[in-house]
Parts: structure tokens; C-alpha cells; sequence
């Protein structure tokens, strides 16, 4: 009896939604509607969520400040030269940092996305973002489905893999 209690365990912790992601990643159980972001990125572009309704979208709360945050960029930056062939859209948004600091930073570590200035913290204060960097994967329906707090490797196989195949899904 012990014994197949400990292999139904097993299939279903091998079964779960989050055993496929890459460690650092977590499926959220019950999704929600993402909030609106409203904000413009340092090239002078309005980004309204959405606009990017059907598309699933990276959505990182980062700061210049943040080591671990800047650490993360260049993986950042990978990811998204393979994930915009996927027409998957990511966005960067600065807390507390003014669009001109941002513009310096972006002159020193070149990167494609957009990158947005949340100087008073309202949008961050919206999404209820715990620490940083926190990232949100959006849904094609405009769901938060997926987050990850903390600095990521976002240009692992496995992960790029995980997030085309929810193109599949939706």
C-alpha cells in the first residue's frame, strides 16, 4: 500500500504544470488579468497591454540600480532575438528610473525591446511587484499565467522551448 502511495505521488508531481519549466519558473494556479500598463518607452512609443492582446508577452520589472536586474539584460536581450521570430513581445520596466537614465543605461548595453520609465512606481504598484527583477508572462488572452522572481537565465533552451509552445496552447 506505502509503495503505491509513493508512485501516485510521483505521477502526479511528474504530471504537474510546472515539472516542464526550467527551476525558477513557476505556472501561477490562478491566473489573472494582467493589469494595464500605460507607459512610454524611452524612443517616445506609447505601450498599452493591450494593444499586444494575441500575442504573449514578457513583461520585466527591473531597475538601473539593480545588479542582478542588469546581470539578466544580455539573456534578456538573446531571448528576445529568438523570441520576436515567434512574434512573442518583451517589456522592460524601469522602476523608479527616469527615461533619460534609462537612455544612458541603453548606451552602454544595447538591447531591442522596449524599455519603459515607471519613475513613480505606479504601474509597479499596480502589478504588486514583490522585489527585483520580476517578470510576468502574459497569455494571448491577457492573462498573467507564469511568474518569476528573481535574476533568470532567459535565453535557457528549455525555457525558450516551454514559452513557443504556448503559442500552441492559445
Amino acid at each position: 500500500m506505502k509503495n503505491k502511495l509513493h508512485i501516485l505521488l510521483l505521477l502526479l508531481f511528474l504530471s504537474s504544470r510546472n515539472y516542464a519549466l526550467p527551476p525558477g519558473i513557476k505556472y501561477i494556479e490562478k491566473p489573472w488579468k494582467a493589469p494595464e500598463i500605460g507607459l512610454t518607452d524611452i524612443d517616445g512609443r506609447k505601450h498599452i497591454l493591450s494593444d499586444y492582446k494575441g500575442r504573449i508577452v514578457i513583461v520585466n520589472f527591473w531597475g538601473i540600480w539593480c545588479q542582478p536586474c542588469r546581470k539578466e539584460m544580455p539573456a534578456l536581450q538573446r531571448a528576445y532575438e529568438e523570441l520576436k521570430k515567434e512574434n512573442i513581445s518583451i517589456i522592460a520596466i524601469a522602476m523608479g528610473d527616469s527615461s533619460s537614465d534609462i537612455i544612458q543605461y541603453r548606451i552602454k548595453n544595447p538591447v531591442d525591446f522596449a524599455l519603459l520609465s515607471d519613475k513613480d512606481n505606479v504601474v509597479s504598484n499596480r502589478w504588486s511587484v514583490p522585489a527585483l527583477p520580476t517578470s510576468y508572462i502574459i497569455d494571448p488572452g491577457g492573462e498573467v499565467i507564469i511568474r518569476v522572481i528573481g535574476e533568470y537565465e532567459w535565453d535557457n533552451p528549455k525555457f525558450l522551448e516551454e514559452i513557443k509552445a504556448l503559442k500552441s496552447k492559445h
